[in-house]
């Protein structure tokens, strides 16, 4: 009877699990990502400093991510610490980025701040490149590179 039980709760908790996933994500093809970096006016490695999602919406205009510029690759960010507006970074099922996490974000002006230059997709964003946690500063230098590339 206990095996039956805890059988049943194990079955049920994969099936919950599964249910939730989301999909994965499809790499842009290299001529779309070299059109991506050419569209971003502003091309950083962040750290995340704070977000918010306006009423549980994270791409309302008046939800945010606030981030620590850590490394520019392309053009000006004007200020040591940048607020994204109309993306909120720990709000599934895009990137999933908490507070103190880095990462590669491709960007464009709006107004006073910046906006990912492409969030079209619903599981993964391209103008998103999220680094694992557990890397020295050469192996970050090596991941980022090898998914950005040259930047012009």
């Amino acid at each position: 009877m206990k095996r039956s039980f805890f059988a049943l709760c194990a079955a049920f908790l994969f099936i919950s699990a599964g249910a939730q996933a989301t999909s994965p994500c499809n790499p842009q093809t290299p001529e779309q990502f070299a059109e991506l970096k050419a569209a971003a006016e502003l091309i950083v490695r962040v750290s995340i400093v704070d977000y918010h999602a306006e009423a549980e919406n994270p791409h309302h205009e008046n939800s945010w991510t606030q981030a620590d510029v850590l490394h520019t690759y392309k053009g000006d960010a004007g200020a040591a610490r940048i607020k994204i507006s109309g993306w909120t970074s720990y709000s599934q099922p895009l990137y999933v980025q908490d507070r103190g996490s880095e990462a590669v974000l491709l960007l464009v002006r709006a107004g006073d701040a910046w906006r990912l230059a492409d969030m079209s997709w619903k599981s993964c964003v391209p103008a998103v490149i999220g680094i694992p946690t557990a890397m020295d500063a050469a192996q970050k230098d090596v991941f980022i590179q090898s998914r950005l590339g040259a930047v012009e």
